[in-house]
């Protein structure tokens, strides 16, 4: 596994891979654990792959009030979790490297149609954030395949949608959400969560859960699903709640349950911010 520090490197390194590779992207703000972990393995898999692990913590995807000083930072431990995972290049560029001009006064990109709802409408320039760091990796690293977690089943989606309108050569591949044995989906931002809070937090996981079990049972109604996630959240003081809402692939809302539904929602708890997602896949004799 090699280090590359700038796209300096990162081209020189490019200039001698083996005919045939397969270069596959694998982007992350760092903070790794197992849920990135599955990303690589999934990358890993693939076959000829050559894997990328890209760690940057992008200013773009922080609010004027959000955490990006205390954004955790902890390369040295990121590089050992990746050591004899299969990673061909770690590669950690410098802000200069990505945003030459700085991000203040950088090109950015945005994706309107998906990228103003839900998250995009509580960070109202995330997802600006969110293109414009991942088209600048595609163009620095240039893979064949990009590999995303669908935990942030949004970005996912918006991503997607900003490579097919820019006619980016890449494949998309989404890993499902890897969860702790109590159902908490992993995030970097999980270590910001109290004891007391990481027991409240495990809510969220529950009631969509919930929701799921009542797809199964016959409900379709999307108004009363999402209603019942609320109210099941509204019962924990510390819970304050940014979103429910049942959606499609190109995050508009239903009004239906179809089997291409997702559930996702986003919550506060004690000024952590978490989000979550779940399909509400139908019976197979209905979809």
């Amino acid at each position: 596994m090699i280090v590359l520090n700038s796209v300096a490197e990162l081209d020189e390194w490019r200039r001698d891979l083996p005919a045939g590779s397969v270069v596959v992207l694998v982007p992350t703000m760092g903070a790794l654990h197992t849920g990135h972990l599955e990303l690589v393995r999934t990358a890993v898999a693939t076959p000829d792959a050559m894997v990328v692990v890209s760690i940057f913590v992008n200013p773009g995807q922080f609010g004027p009030t959000e955490d990006f000083g205390k954004y955790p930072r902890v390369l040295e431990s990121d590089l050992a979790m990746l050591r004899g995972a299969g990673v061909a290049a770690v590669f950690t560029p410098t802000e200069m490297d990505l945003y030459p001009l700085g991000y203040r006064v950088a090109t950015r990109v945005r994706v309107p149609r998906m990228g103003k709802r839900l998250c995009g409408k509580s960070r109202t320039r995330f997802f600006e954030g969110v293109c414009s760091v991942v088209l600048r990796l595609l163009n620095s690293v240039l893979p064949s395949q990009l590999i995303l977690g669908e935990k942030d089943f949004q970005q996912v989606q918006v991503i997607r949608a900003m490579c097919q309108d820019l006619f980016v050569p890449v494949v998309i591949r989404s890993v499902p959400t890897v969860r702790e044995g109590d159902g908490l989906a992993m995030s970097s931002r999980n270590r910001y969560l109290s004891v007391t809070d990481r027991g409240t937090a495990i809510q969220l996981y529950r009631a969509l859960s919930g929701a799921m079990d009542a797809v199964w049972s016959g409900e379709r109604d999307v108004k009363r699903i999402e209603n019942t996630v609320r109210a099941q959240l509204a019962k924990y003081p510390a819970i304050t709640i940014d979103y429910v809402e049942v959606v499609d692939p190109t995050i508009r809302k239903q009004r239906w349950v179809t089997h291409s539904s997702r559930l996702v929602a986003a919550i506060w708890i004690n000024g952590t911010r978490l989000i979550d997602n779940v399909p509400l896949s139908l019976p197979s004799k209905e979809s």
